[in-house]
């Protein structure tokens, strides 16, 4: 008898544990009022600067303009003189080749005037759609 009740708390305990342990995760949001935003984990939303982001997480960070209210720039030039692709991506018009990293960069990170809020990038390379899909 003590060994089913064991079983059943045991159970039922780990039905609890399994159903609570969801995952939030960083998604692409269409805002009718400004166009495409990042939404993080936590709720808010990327905006004015520059962003390293890993939205299919594949390993592989790019990095993306937001303006103050969160719109990401696409097909565009961005205030620092960069351009960025029909995907937002920064990249080399001339080459069309995108700037990435491979390094583990926290998505939400800010590369923005204040150098306390910019990660460590070790390595950025350039790639074109070629190679991606290789």
């Amino acid at each position: 008898m003590k060994m089913k009740k064991f079983l059943l708390i045991l159970m039922v305990v780990s039905i609890l544990c399994i159903s609570n342990a969801t995952v939030a995760s960083a998604v692409w949001f269409q805002d009718p009022a400004v166009g495409t935003v990042w939404i993080h984990p936590d709720g808010t939303r990327a905006f004015g600067g520059w962003y390293w982001l890993d939205p299919d997480q594949n390993g592989i960070s790019e990095k993306y303009y937001f303006d103050l209210n969160g719109a990401l720039f696409v097909n565009r030039g961005t205030p620092d003189y960069c351009v960025v692709n029909e995907q937002g991506q920064w990249y080399d018009p001339g080459t069309g080749r995108i700037y990435i990293s491979t390094n583990k960069v926290v998505e939400s990170a800010h590369i923005g005037p204040n150098p306390n809020q910019a990660p460590i990038i070790n390595e950025v390379q350039q790639l074109t759609a070629s190679d991606l899909n290789q």
